[in-house]
């Protein structure tokens, strides 16, 4: 809010004038246990390497799988995830 607040009075812009927002983002995902500990996403096991990477690719596949569902979700996310996003990257014995 602040930042929308000082943008309109550096443009001198009424704040009625905007229209729309847009923020974009990229983000990893973090592995936690439910007492947030972290679990490891690496074949050894360290609970150090619990974070994948936004622009890790090796959910190629699982997002093609998403893409091809047809799930009404997708209408939210632009028609498509990739998987830089989180759910192709969500371990398989996770998802119900």
């Amino acid at each position: 809010c602040a930042a929308v607040k000082a943008a309109c009075s550096k443009a001198e812009v009424a704040p009625t004038e905007v229209k729309s927002l847009g923020f974009a983002a990229t983000c990893s995902l973090v592995a936690v246990d439910s007492d947030n500990s972290p679990v490891s996403v690496s074949r050894s096991g360290d609970s150090r390497r619990n974070v994948i990477v936004w622009m890790d690719h090796r959910a190629v596949d699982q997002a093609e799988r998403i893409n091809t569902s047809n799930s009404p979700v997708l209408e939210y996310c632009g028609g498509a995830v990739s998987p830089e996003m989180q759910p192709p990257k969500v371990p398989s014995e996770l998802v119900p």
